[in-house]
Order: C-alpha cells, then structure tokens, then sequence
C-alpha cells in the first residue's frame, strides 16, 4: 500500500483517515514519548501516527502550521487527520527516511558534556547562539552552521507570528551526518492556543470583544526557543526588533511572506483535505490574533525595512557579520 492509498479510508463524519479499516496493516514501535505512536509500514516508506488530547484542537494546530509555514518558505512536516483504535490523532510521512536523528535535547546534552570535559563554565540552552556554539563544538564548517542558524531564526519568527509556544529542544532535530542538518519541524500543537482544552478556547473567543483581548492573548503566549538567552524573559515584540536590527536579512523573506498569507485559504485548503469543516472556534482565534499579531509585528518591522532595503545583502559580508554577533 501507498501513501496516496490512505486516503480511500477517510471517515466522512471525523475527516480522520481510519487506519483501523486498513487490511493486513505493517505496525512497528516507535521511540520513547508521553503520546502513543506507531510507525505504519507502507510501500514506498512509513508514516506515524501519533495520539492528540481529543479535549484540545492540537491536530488542527499542526496542520495549521505546516501549511502556513509552507507558505512562508519554512520547511515543516506535513500532517493529516486519523484515528488508530479508538485513538484520535494525526498521521506524518517519514520526513528523514533511512536516516539517524539526534533530538535537540540530545544534541544540547552532548554538548554540554563537552563542555565539562573542555572546563568551560557554559550551560548551553535553547536559543540560537547556544545552539551555534554547540555545532561549533561538534566541528561542523561555519557554512552549516549558518544555515542552521538561519533556519532557527525563521522559525523564532514564524512561532511569534502564530504564537507558538511549544518549540522545546524535544521538538527539533538534526540530521546526523557530516553537514549540520535540521530535520522540518514537527509538533505544532499549540498555534493560536489551540493546544488549550476546547471549553479554554471556547471561552476565549467568547470574550474576543475587543482589540484588548487580543493583545492579553498575545502578552500571555511566550515563544520557547529564542535567538539569545538574554529574551527568555522579554516580549515576542522586544526580540522581534532585535531581529529586526540584527537579523534583518534573515527574517525579511519570511515576515514578508506571513504579512501575504490568506489564512482563510489555509483554512479552506484544510477542509478540502479533510473533507469535514474546520472547527468554528479555532477559525476565529487564528483569524484575529494572526491579523492583529502581523499588524504589531509590522509596525516594528517597517522602521527597518526601508533602511535595509536600499543596502542590498551581500551573503559572505552577513555570513561574517553574522558570525561576529554570535561569537562563534
């Protein structure tokens, strides 16, 4: 059986792919976690499946996200709605087939036992300057270690955006080979607060009367990987100036992709896969906070744009700069 396969056994009330109607289905363990998985054995690679909490909306989450971050040139699994057992959750192509990967949190953990070993007083975290200096650590060329970094700062971007707050060194990995790789990011769930339980959202876009609702929402979600230890404590707008300032060149593509997102498209996209109607609620919270958080943002990223914009990026002279401001 393929992948395209699965989609003849969608049930038409959940919009959930039921792998149970599945014949002769190929299962194998996966790997440690608090949610119930499997890897589904297909012809032409495996997928997951994956528990969600059936009280929250976190499976529309990471469908949300993978779309919205496509749309922003981010690369991020892909997901689809179904149920295995009588476990509702979500399924995911093998993003790394065939490949070994080493989770964030492994990969700081190594890390900081190097730097016991070498008597540097360092207790490297989840930020971007850690995570540089780790790779640094681990010998890999300044060229990877720049599109990782890169790569880390766009999703820092894109999390504040959608006010994502989950992005923990479990829910980012490396590729395991001689250049620095990340794998697509993965485990979404809490986009807009759709990782909240239902009755919570329910509530909160009860009380969506006016522009200061949203902004307690958006004071109230705190992004979890950030470009420096120094912003654990800030608001998404301070460290978004900073990346404005000094990271102009690497968030500018992506900012200006989010500000021409139709998240209404994205939403329709999502029936149209699923056959089912997006749920109202979590419609209404990722229209609101996604226009309102973009126009902040904006007002922030304009004073910049302008300035940057007639100083055209030369790619070895950022990669230097870039490298100075990280002290790698």
């Amino acid at each position: 059986m393929k992948k395209s396969d699965l989609l003849q056994f969608r049930d038409s009330n959940s919009g959930r792919i039921n792998l149970n109607q599945i014949p002769d289905l190929v299962l194998e363990d996966n790997i440690r976690g608090r949610r119930f998985k499997k890897w589904i054995i297909l012809e032409e690679g495996r997928v997951l499946f994956k528990e969600s909490d059936p009280n929250t909306y976190e499976d529309y989450s990471q469908m949300f996200y993978s779309e919205f971050a496509g749309a922003c040139g981010v690369d991020a699994a892909e997901y689809d709605l179904a149920v295995f057992e009588r476990r509702s959750g979500i399924i995911t192509p093998d993003f790394a087939p065939g490949k070994k990967l080493i989770s964030g949190e492994n990969f700081l953990k190594g890390a900081n036992d190097i730097c016991r070993e070498n008597n540097d007083s360092r207790v490297l975290q989840n930020n971007v300057e850690d995570i540089c200096y780790a790779l640094a650590l681990y010998h890999y060329n300044p060229a990877s270690i720049f599109t990782v970094s890169e790569a880390l700062i766009k999703k820092i971007v894109l999390d504040g955006i959608l006010l994502e707050t989950d992005c923990n060194p479990t829910n980012w990995s490396m590729v395991a080979e001689s250049s620095a790789t990340l794998t697509p990011f993965y485990d979404c769930s809490t986009v807009c607060c759709l990782g909240k339980r239902k009755s919570t959202i329910h509530s909160l876009v009860g009380n969506l009367k006016d522009y200061s609702a949203l902004e307690d929402i958006i004071k109230a979600c705190k992004i979890n990987l950030h470009i420096s230890h120094k912003f654990i404590d800030s608001s998404f707008q301070e460290e978004f100036e900073y990346l404005c300032r000094d990271h102009y060149w690497e968030i500018y593509d992506v900012f200006e992709r989010a500000l021409a997102v139709d998240v209404e498209a994205i939403i329709m996209r999502i029936e149209e896969k699923t056959k089912v109607p997006f749920p109202y609620n979590c419609s209404v919270l990722l229209r609101f906070l996604i226009k309102y958080n973009l126009e902040i943002l904006n007002s922030i990223y304009v004073r910049y744009a302008k300035e940057r914009k007639n100083n055209p990026k030369n790619e070895d002279d950022m990669k230097i700069y870039h490298f100075n401001r990280l002290k790698i």
